[in-house]
């Protein structure tokens, strides 16, 4: 974190739309959206609109893996990992950040993956002090409702 509460996240995100880099009037496009997102006030759920359709090898066969939230305290020293398992939709990722907002979290580090249809998503976070959290009952709390805004098929569309 910088001063004055300023934070700087760097993304990389590949553009389907584009065998290489994408041109310079798509990247304008994505800043003002970005630009524009940072601007809404706090509360309110973004839109998301759909703009790539699922797409399969014939005969590949969705996950029918169930949603799981791993919370791991041992393997980093200075981080509370949270590892996500779920069934992808538009929205989810919002939804699940915004929830570990809610429950007065910092996400210092996140990996984000989609395979068809699931999501892999490990989240590296720090209380309001920069701590871990090591209290149990806090822990469980913070699964419980992230499982209950994944399992939401209502989440944002």
């Amino acid at each position: 974190m910088l001063a004055e509460g300023l934070v700087i996240d760097r993304f990389w995100v590949i553009d389907p739309d584009y065998a290489g880099q994408s041109p310079p009037e798509r990247l304008e496009q994505v800043n003002r959206a970005l630009a524009e997102s940072l601007r809404t006030p706090d509360g309110q759920a973004p839109t998301f609109r759909r703009t790539w359709a699922l797409s399969r090898r014939p005969g590949a066969k969705l996950s029918t893996a169930q949603t799981r939230v791993n919370i791991d305290n041992s393997s980093s020293e200075q981080y509370t990992i949270f590892d996500i398992f779920a069934h992808d939709r538009v929205g989810l990722l919002w939804a699940i950040t915004r929830t570990l907002f809610e429950c007065g979290l910092s996400v210092s580090r996140a990996r984000i993956a989609t395979h068809l249809d699931q999501v892999v998503d490990v989240f590296y976070t720090v209380d309001q002090d920069g701590n871990k959290v090591a209290d149990e009952g806090r822990l469980e709390e913070i699964r419980a409702r992230l499982l209950t805004v994944i399992e939401d098929q209502n989440c944002v569309e």
